[in-house]
């Protein structure tokens, strides 16, 4: 995100970062979040990610209970948040 941000939200940010949070603060973190769509970039990349790793799992010389295991564990990682 930081690339995308002015001069001023970056030190703003960093400002925000390195002290005590207040509600006003986490407002501004968000609506730069949505600005930047952040969030939407985030969801791509979990993804990608996602969908890589099970390609992954796939190619493992492991029994299918344990490929199952980590396609769940991909699985709830990737949605843990949403």
């Amino acid at each position: 995100m930081e690339e995308r941000l002015s001069k001023d939200e970056t030190d703003k940010l960093k400002a925000i970062l390195g002290s005590t949070v207040s509600t006003k603060d986490v407002a501004y973190v968000r609506q730069l979040m949505n600005t930047y769509n952040i969030l939407g970039e985030l969801y791509k990349k979990i993804t990608t990610l996602s969908s890589e790793a099970k390609s992954s799992i796939l190619k493992l010389s492991i029994e299918p209970d344990y490929k199952k295991l980590f396609n769940e564990l991909v699985e709830y990682n990737a949605t843990r948040g949403t």
